[in-house]
Formats: C-alpha cells, structure tokens, sequence
C-alpha cells in the first residue's frame, strides 16, 4: 500500500526538513499503517517536495512588518507552536503542570519535541504508540498527584509505559518489542526532550512564548498566501500543467506502479493547500488516476469549492441550497479531518457528497493548530482509527 503525502504551505527545505519527514513516516507506519497491513514497513511512502516551486520572495520578507521579537531556530519554533498552548505561566515543573491538565498533551509535547534531533525515528515512533495507547486508556491517573517534580513524572512515565500491557489496537503489539530498538536511549532521547522543554520555559514565561511564536506564524502566513497564488497562477492546463502538478502527479504515477498484488490500494494524505492541489489534479489534470483513499487534513477543498477556484469548478452548482458536488469519481473514499480550532481548516460535508467529516480537537489556540497536525503522536493515533474505519 504506497502512501504519499502532499505538504501544504510554507513547506521548504532546510535545518532539520529531512528529520522531520523521517520522524512524520515513522509515525505513519506505527500508527495508521500498522492497522491496514500487515508489514507496515514495507510500505512505499512518497513525500513530493513542491514547495520548491513555491512563493520566493523577491525581497526576502522586508514586507513583514520589523520587530524586536527574539529569533528562533527550528528546535524553538516547534516548543513555542507545540508548547506554548499546553504549558502554563508559573508552573516549577512545567511538564508535570501540563500532564495534570492532560496527560495525552504531555506526551505530545515530549515526542513532537524528540523527534527534533536527527536521527532515531522509528524507536521514537514505536515508543510512541505505546505511550499513547498508555494515556488514553490507563483510568487511574492518581500518582500524578503523588509526583512533585518533571524528574519525578518523566521517571514514574517511563516505568507506567514499560509496564503497560497495551490494548488490542493493532500497531501496539508490534510497538511491544520497542526494548530490542534500544527503548533505555529511547528514554533517553525523552529525557533530554525534557529538558529543552524546562530550558524554554525557564526562559520564556508562558505569554513571552506566545509573542516569540508570532514573527515566524507572520512569515508562515505570508508564505501561505505567496504559496497559494504562485499555485493558482502557475497551476497551468490538462495539456500542459505546471512544475507543482507535475511533482505531485509523478509522485501518484509512482505510487500507482509500486502496488503489490497482494495490496493493490494507493493512500494519499494532504495537508492543507496540499489537499487543493490533489482536488485539482484528480479532477481537471489526471481524472485517470485513481485513489483508493484520500485523507485531507486541515485543509481548504470546500472553501476553495465555494469560491470556485478549481478548474473543474461549476458556477450553477449548487442550483439549490441541498445541492453537493459529488465526489471525484478516481476517489474510493475521501475522510476529511479538522480542529476547529485551525482557522484554515473547513469541514467538507456541507459542500461534497460522499465525504465524511471528523473532528480532532487539540483544544490548542488559533496560532498553532494549523501547523502542528502530523508532530503529535495523538493525531497520528485518531487518523489510524479513521482510516481503518472505525466509527466515529
């Protein structure tokens, strides 16, 4: 079962793009794939990189308006998009506050922070499965009352996790044997997650967090409209398409080829524009390319649907308020997932027919949830139930 992942916008390579895709595939075979085959790893996973193709401003950003606001690397700008909703203002050990408040958002923040550094993926991922099976299904969260510091939480964490007998969600069986991946440097890594997060919060009070995240959401913004205008201006026709379609319509030819008999299926997952561009190619560019399952995820379709922007978009539709326009006909199933609290992301029922709506709330501000879908493991948790069709 190829799967490709279409980036959205503000996607460019640089300090830490290729570890971040390692750590994105790791989890894609731990989590979802792991419940819809029975050699995960031996998926084919493509990861088409058009932002190369996209917005390049001419000045370099000098349209953004100047501030004294401290710079941030990569490692940084992930804490304050991940961290900042989750920790609070004043708290001695903020890892632990954050666990009180939900124990799933804590272990998000510990792996998304993790998986930073190079290297490591797929133990990460494997540990991770278990780490999330751990915090949604253990009832008894007593002893983090009995812990008083982050030490004493990530110690008591690890133990609980090791322990834990995992539940029958496929994927976390196999995550049983992480030890023999070497789960102690795992922990490890965990550990030293730890800290750059006390660092960062030691530093950065909770409110100073949020304004440091702010400079980089203001470039990201910019890049998402440059991204989406180059896109529409660029897009180009059926007989010649531009060098974006072209990327993500080689990358689909190639999940198509590399099908096994014995798992014919091609899964793709777009973020974001990345689901505008996908719409598009299947409809207007490559009818003739079949899906078998489409995952958009914090994603514009409808929107751009309701503007008319696509170019198999048809004006007198809808003729009546309960009219949808129905579901690209390549497209087996196409899921739709959104926070409500990302403002970028729109829901696909009241527009397509033959789409099904979920809603994974993260509960996070407007300024983060949009970018930070694929680093948490919990995400990566309900998009495996949706796509091996559990209930809602």
């Amino acid at each position: 079962m190829p799967l490709v992942f279409v980036h959205g916008v503000g996607a460019r390579e640089g300090p830490g793009f290729e570890d971040a895709v390692a750590a994105r595939d790791a989890l894609f075979r731990r989590f979802m794939l792991a419940r819809v085959l029975a050699d995960p790893a031996a998926a084919a996973i493509s990861n088409p990189y058009w932002g190369r193709h996209g917005a390049r401003p001419a000045w370099s950003h000098a349209s953004l308006p100047g501030d004294e606001v401290e710079a941030l690397g990569p490692e940084d700008e992930v804490l304050a998009m991940v961290g900042a909703p989750v920790l609070e203002e004043g708290d001695e050990a903020p890892l632990l506050g954050a666990a009180r408040r939900s124990l799933e958002e804590a272990v998000d923040l510990l792996w998304a922070t993790a998986s930073d550094e190079p290297g490591g993926a797929e133990e990460l991922a494997g540990l991770a499965v278990r780490a999330v099976d751990y915090a949604r299904n253990e009832p008894d969260r007593t002893w983090l009352a009995e812990v008083g510091s982050d030490e004493e939480f990530l110690a008591e964490l690890e133990r609980r996790v090791d322990a834990w007998t995992p539940s029958s969600a496929p994927g976390v069986e196999e995550a049983a044997g992480y030890e023999a991946l070497g789960g102690a440097e795992t922990w490890a890594r965990i550990g030293e997650a730890a800290d750059r997060i006390r660092g960062f919060v030691g530093r950065l009070a909770g409110r100073a967090v949020v304004e440091v995240a702010r400079s980089p959401a203001h470039k990201r913004t910019a890049l998402f409209l440059g991204d989406i205008l180059v896109y529409l201006r660029e897009r180009g026709t059926a007989e010649a398409p531009g060098d974006i379609v072209r990327d993500v319509a080689g990358a689909l030819d190639g999940a198509r080829a590399a099908v096994r008999p014995e798992d014919p299926r091609v899964i793709v997952v777009a973020h974001s524009m990345g689901g505008n561009i996908v719409y598009d190619l299947l409809t207007h560019f490559r009818p003739d390319l079949r899906v078998d399952l489409l995952a958009t995820v914090g994603s514009q379709v409808a929107f751009f649907e309701e503007l008319k922007l696509f170019l198999e978009s048809d004006g007198a539709v809808p003729a009546k308020p309960t009219d949808r326009v129905s579901k690209p006909a390549n497209v087996d199933r196409w899921i739709n997932i959104f926070d409500r609290n990302d403002i970028l992301g729109f829901a696909g029922e009241g527009v397509f027919s033959g789409v099904e709506d979920y809603d994974y709330s993260t509960g996070k501000g407007l300024l983060f949830a949009h970018t930070t879908y694929f680093l948490r493991p919990s995400f990566h948790d309900r998009l495996g139930e949706r796509v091996a069709g559990s209930p809602r």
